[in-house]
């Protein structure tokens, strides 16, 4: 039994239309995902500083990170069983989403008035977290609801980009704000120590009151979809209303959505390529500690890693916004992925080569091009998830899709601290070009139809 066929309303002849405060709306969740993406990378380049401040070893702080994939874990089977029947809205996804990201910037903030308050850092980082799971599964449900096929790819891009922006400040910022001397041994060094503390107060009390204006903005303006669709494909699921949850239902529509096999793999792809930034974050200063010292760099080692997680991160931007445009005309989603997964290994490679010749002028132009072909990667692969799930709806399909590549992000960081821990740098420079390698071999495997499009095209073909 097929089902996600109830899903379609036989509404076919309702009119579409087009709503310029979508871009409004748009600009709103870029905002929360640039949070988002700050909340993630503005610890591991630092790390060092927070192990004097807090007095915990690195192996702590790196939780300060990981603790970020926690989510998934906790509340991803509440939120598909309410999105089953209907009853969550994108309303509700981005004002929750929102007030998560409030709380986790307040725990930051929290954290750093006293040295014993660690553990408030680390749970601040959860409910980021929380608010990390929603805001994935929001590119493509806010796209489809609210912009044609033609901008699909494009709105899509932008609210990734709102993700690598956020990550390259918040790679940037924190090194090139706070003091190099955390030595607390003698006065100089406490004296430093403090004046970075009320520095990462400030800067993280500062994006505090941004989400919480933004939060007040969307409990204000936003809705949860447009008065008329913008395409046909959503005209047909437009008669859908919110109802009382069934277990069987819940289970058969999971299992339409788990055993989709080009599902499940545009998601491992997606996974790998996103969440292996973790690895480079936990560990970033320490790894290039060997080229810092190679090189005599006029770079502390906090600030060598945050500048190159920034190039990272600006590829990024680049990358989903140039794929964005790339795919709003070019609908071969899987030949997007197969190039993008290509390129990506070539830049890993790169930069296991410039690591290898202590080169970091060479390391942090590969680190920006990987930034950028990694991400473009994750574009077609948001849109094959939405084509190949279709009916079912686009809030299910991201939780769920979000629920299962996360997770990936600690398996990533821990294997990245196991090998450098046992083994040096050498292994988990490495291991970067093994994961793009592994994640092209699964995206030959991936079947595409677009079935979105199809209708969206021609929308008597779904009865």
């Amino acid at each position: 039994m097929d089902v996600s066929q109830p899903l379609l309303s036989q509404r076919e002849d309702q009119e579409v239309k087009l709503y310029k405060r979508r871009w409004l709306f748009l600009v709103a969740l870029t905002l929360l995902e640039m949070m988002n993406g700050f909340a993630f990378s503005s610890f591991g380049e630092i790390s060092s500083i927070y192990v004097a401040f807090f007095g915990v070893n690195y192996w702590q702080v790196d939780w300060a990170t990981i603790s970020h994939f926690v989510a998934p874990f906790v509340v991803t089977l509440p939120l598909t069983a309410f999105a089953s029947s209907r009853q969550i809205k994108l309303r509700f996804l981005s004002i929750s989403a929102a007030s998560f990201l409030t709380v986790g910037y307040a725990c930051f903030t929290a954290s750093l008035f006293h040295r014993s308050l660690f553990a408030v850092l680390v749970i601040g980082q959860g409910f980021v977290g929380v608010a990390s799971l929603l805001l994935h599964a929001l590119p493509p449900i806010f796209a489809v609801l609210w912009f044609p096929e033609s901008e699909v790819g494009t709105s899509i891009g932008i609210q990734l980009f709102g993700i690598y922006s956020g990550m390259a400040v918040g790679s940037a910022l924190p090194v090139s704000i706070l003091n190099k001397f955390t030595d607390t041994s003698n006065f100089e060094g406490e004296e430093s120590l403090r004046n970075n503390q009320f520095k990462l107060i400030i800067m993280y009390g500062s994006i505090l009151a941004i989400a919480v204006i933004v939060n007040i903005l969307l409990v204000i303006f936003i809705t949860n979809q447009p008065t008329k669709p913008p395409t046909r494909a959503q005209a047909l699921k437009e008669g859908n209303k919110p109802t009382k949850f069934n277990l069987h239902h819940f289970w058969n529509l999971t299992k339409v959505v788990l055993t989709n096999k080009s599902f499940l793999l545009s998601t491992l792809v997606y996974g790998m390529s996103l969440e292996i930034i973790s690895a480079q974050n936990v560990l970033i200063s320490q790894i290039l500690k060997p080229i810092t010292d190679a090189e005599n760099l006029p770079l502390s080692d906090n600030q060598a890693g945050g500048y190159l997680l920034t190039a990272n991160a600006v590829g990024g931007c680049i990358g989903t916004l140039t794929m964005g445009r790339i795919v709003k005309n070019y609908k071969n989603y899987k030949v997007a992925t197969i190039v993008g997964c290509l390129v990506t290994l070539i830049f890993s490679c790169g930069m296991t080569v410039a690591w290898l010749k202590s080169s970091y002028i060479f390391l942090s132009i590969c680190n920006f091009l990987l930034g950028a072909s990694s991400r473009a990667v994750l574009v077609p692969t948001y849109e094959i998830v939405t084509q190949e799930t279709y009916p079912v709806d686009e809030m299910f399909v991201g939780i769920w899709m979000t629920c299962l590549q996360t997770p990936l992000g600690i398996v990533f960081a821990t294997i990245a601290r196991a090998l450098f821990q046992s083994l040096g740098s050498l292994p988990v420079v490495i291991f970067l070009p093994v994961n793009y390698a592994i994640a092209l071999g699964i995206s030959f495997f991936i079947t595409t139809t677009n079935k979105r499009l199809q209708v969206a095209e021609n929308p008597m073909q779904v009865q």
